[in-house]
């Protein structure tokens, strides 16, 4: 394998980490910014972007090794200490996804119930849920973790069958929210859900079909190269090969969300103007090939809502 694949890879990751920190940041800041994104469902996306602009830090270690210091391993107990955040939120993100999954499958299997629900309660439970998740994770990295040298990114510190272990409980997630998503197309197809509902439900399910593939992808990428023995360097290019499909989609919830969801479009593009970067560009962009015609609709709504109450307002 090229010599020169590991560079460019590690470049790749650098930047594909600095894209990921920051839009999963402008997604926080969107929900934080617009109260009209303070439900539950919301409040799980920002929690879910929140974990995922701090787990791809995770992998930078590695990165920030090699163009300091080239391949060289480091003591695996201080790589624990440096991945530890990082490896908590990743377990916020995993489990983040069927908790938004469920939301979903409540909001629409139950429309009265969850709009009359005791909300600290609810966010009780879903936190709990998710810590719990977070701390089975971290109980199997603990309990199989031995001294040594790696590479320092949170993979290889899931050592020995902690690895295992790791890897089926995210598939046990992903598989149940796959149920959970198809259950709730289902409901949405032959029931009555307002368009507010329909319309958050198709953000989420792409953003889902985003990270499904990312996965599987990896998931796919590790099979085919399992067995082979490899020279350290060929073998560490293979990782950040495995790796790269799922990184590229936690990079990809921003831009998804910009093109299906009217709600979060409308606040990135005022944070856009903040940034001078749209300035010369209506509030209201025309609709993308993702977006739904009733999604459509809503953007010419709220523009003529706007218009006609600033003209009461002379």
């Amino acid at each position: 394998m090229d010599t020169d694949l590991y560079f460019w890879l590690s470049v790749l990751w650098a930047f594909l980490i600095i894209i990921c920190f920051f839009d999963n940041l402008l997604i926080v800041w969107a929900i934080v910014q617009n109260r009209n994104l303070r439900g539950p469902c919301f409040v799980l996306i920002g929690i879910s972007s929140y974990a995922d602009s701090i787990q791809v830090f995770g992998l930078a270690p590695k990165i920030f090794t090699y163009f300091l210091f080239g391949l060289k391993p480091m003591d695996a107990r201080t790589c624990l200490y440096i991945e530890l955040i990082p490896l908590t939120f990743n377990g916020v993100s995993n489990f983040t996804v069927i908790s938004i999954a469920l939301d979903r499958l409540f909001a629409s299997v139950s429309p009265s119930m969850y709009a009359r629900k005791n909300i600290p309660a609810y966010y009780a439970v879903h936190f709990v849920l998710i810590a719990g998740y977070t701390a089975l994770q971290l109980s199997h990295l603990l309990r199989y973790f031995d001294d040594g040298e790696v590479h320092c990114t949170m993979s290889p510190i899931f050592m020995g069958y902690a690895r295992v272990l790791w890897f089926l409980q995210a598939m046990l997630t992903y598989a149940a929210s796959v149920v959970i998503y198809f259950t709730v197309a289902i409901i949405i197809r032959y029931r009555t859900i307002t368009l507010k509902e329909t319309r958050l439900f198709h953000s989420l399910m792409y953003i889902f079909l985003s990270m499904l593939c990312g996965y599987f992808l990896t998931c796919f990428l590790g099979v085919l190269s399992g067995g082979e023995l490899r020279e350290e360097r060929e073998q560490l290019t293979m990782d950040m090969l495995i790796g790269t499909p799922m990184l590229i989609s936690l990079c990809l919830n921003y831009f998804i969300y910009y093109l299906t969801s009217a709600e979060l479009r409308r606040t990135f593009q005022y944070q856009l103007r903040l940034f001078r970067v749209m300035n010369n560009i209506p509030l209201i962009t025309p609709v993308h090939s993702f977006t739904t015609s009733s999604t459509a609709n809503s953007d010419k709504n709220y523009q003529n809502n706007a218009h006609s109450q600033r003209h009461q307002k002379k």
